[in-house]
């Protein structure tokens, strides 16, 4: 059985094993919080993940035919090094993420 209803992954493209989606993720929700260590990267778009205006990242087609989006991105360091903070949303829901402080 494949994790989502469209398939085993959420992304595709050249870094996608760098993005950290759990089992627990529902395909069906309105946002998910999640997190990477993509090399490069730079800047979103709605569906994608890019480094100077090149794709590293995509969500699948069919994630995005569902209505799933990026936004929020956030280039961090933690206690292992640099990664990076995002949200997923679907169908427009829009959520604050983070509170800055």
């Amino acid at each position: 059985m494949s994790q989502f209803p469209w398939g085993d992954h959420l992304f595709t493209g050249e870094q996608t094993s760098k993005i950290r989606i759990f089992e627990k993720f529902n395909a069906g929700g309105e946002d998910w919080d999640a997190t990477c260590n993509l090399v490069g990267v730079d800047a979103i778009t709605d569906t994608a993940f890019t480094a100077q205006g090149e794709v590293l990242a995509q969500l699948h087609a069919s994630a995005v035919d569902a209505g799933w989006r990026l936004e929020d991105l956030q280039i961090t360091t933690g206690m292992h090094g640099p990664y990076q903070r995002f949200r997923l949303i679907r169908n427009g829901m829009r959520a604050n993420l983070w509170t800055t402080v």
